[in-house]
């Protein structure tokens, strides 16, 4: 499981770039529907089709943590305020939160309302603090639904690899089995060389 801790650091090591190539299976974006360029460009068309009508590709770019595939400007509009997958909603990174109220911000709410609007510096920090107060619970609230989403994402991942581990278990014990029955029916039916019969 791969959670970013901050934008920046998705962009910088959760997205590889898609060369174009011939064993690409083409794409459409998920975000605008146009196609991704995915294959190396194709010959004009004589088709009846104009290139006004015909979209134009765009670079896509790969989600490492999932793998799903979207154009490189197409995420970056979505990532401006999203923080998840648009396939698949896997958090890519925390939401970004607001930012803390500083003494400075403080003085200028109470200097605009206590002291130019009447409303008394008293009032104006009692409903200050109270926004304070519940700014600090959500902070809280957002902090455990970030970290239990890290943990079932954690979870899931386990299970995944351990589904995978088993499947190739199987696999390999598949093979192993079917090797074993071929070395029981030679043995059974022996080459006919050596006993003298007849080989067909």
């Amino acid at each position: 499981m791969v959670l970013y801790t901050t934008k920046a650091d998705f962009l910088a090591r959760g997205l590889s770039n898609i060369n174009p190539s011939p064993y690409n299976i083409s794409h459409d974006c998920i975000i605008c529907n146009c196609p991704l360029h995915m294959t190396p460009s194709s010959p004009p068309s004589t088709s009846h089709t104009t290139t006004a009508t015909t979209p134009t590709l765009h670079p896509a770019v790969r989600i490492t943590s999932c793998a799903h595939i979207h154009g490189r400007a197409c995420l970056l509009a979505w990532l401006e305020t999203g923080h998840t997958c648009p396939t698949c909603a896997r958090m890519l990174f925390p939401p970004v939160h607001e930012q803390p109220l500083t003494q400075q911000d403080v003085n200028h709410v109470v200097d605009e309302l206590g002291v130019a609007r009447g409303y008394g510096e008293e009032r104006v920090m009692a409903a200050v603090a109270q926004y304070i107060m519940r700014s600090e619970r959500e902070g809280e609230r957002r902090r455990q639904i970030v970290e239990s989403v890290v943990a079932l994402e954690s979870v899931r991942e386990e299970e995944r690899r351990m589904a995978e581990e088993r499947e190739v278990a199987l696999v390999v014990e598949d093979w192993g089995d079917s090797e074993g029955k071929e070395e029981e029916e030679e043995d059974f039916w022996g080459d006919g060389e050596e006993d003298g019969g007849i080989v067909v």
